[in-house]
């Protein structure tokens, strides 16, 4: 059992006589606190910055408590990595669809980058390169984007200022140097490349 929140000094205690006194066995419980140290909306930042402080009734209490939080915090950050994924797909394919129903053609989509991270070719585990893959595979018409390789086993590489020619909608999926002199302005820059 953990008590998440800030509260006075003896709390941990006070709940276990409560319990105690209802006829609980807290031999077989470990209570232990963990004050939230993180100010609303600055979780992702402060969670890594913000040491936490655990405690409980007992050594094992606390040890088992530090051992759920670090695996709560790697579940929530695998959830919001891969809800991020999705909702950047989402994102797209509905500005392909608006240029279709607008334009009474598929937009061709150039997805400017595929790299884990900006300025490098290693494309393993990379988003951009599973969110273009899949853009493909939803029946987009896509521009693949990645400066730092000159081809892919699976994919057709296209310069990046022949693809901002052919496109009639550009997504930063990486911030590549590259990318941030082009002065390009669209509403689907994931990366921070028009900021």
């Amino acid at each position: 059992m953990i008590l998440e929140s800030t509260s006075p000094v003896g709390t941990t205690d006070r709940v276990e006589e409560v319990l105690k006194d209802e006829g609980v066995d807290t031999s077989k419980l470990y209570i232990a606190h963990c004050p939230k140290r993180v100010l609303p909306g600055q979780i992702m930042r402060e969670l890594p910055e913000n040491g936490r402080i655990v405690g409980g009734t007992i050594p094992q209490a606390k040890l088992k408590t530090v051992e759920g939080i670090e695996a709560n915090i790697i579940k929530t950050a695998r959830e919001v990595n891969n809800y991020k994924t999705e909702w950047v797909i989402e994102k797209i394919k509905n500005e392909a669809l608006k240029f279709e129903n607008k334009n009474g053609k598929r937009a061709k989509v150039a997805c400017m980058g595929l790299a884990f991270k900006p300025d490098i070719d290693d494309l393993r585990e990379s988003p951009a390169l599973y969110i273009t893959q899949r853009l493909i595979s939803d029946g987009l018409d896509i521009l693949a984007v990645e400066p730092n390789i000159s081809k892919h086993n699976s994919l057709e590489i296209v310069d990046y200022e022949d693809a901002i020619k052919r496109a009639d909608i550009v997504t930063f999926l990486v911030a590549h140097r590259e990318f941030k002199s082009l002065g390009i302005q669209t509403n689907l820059d994931f990366c921070g490349v028009t900021k």
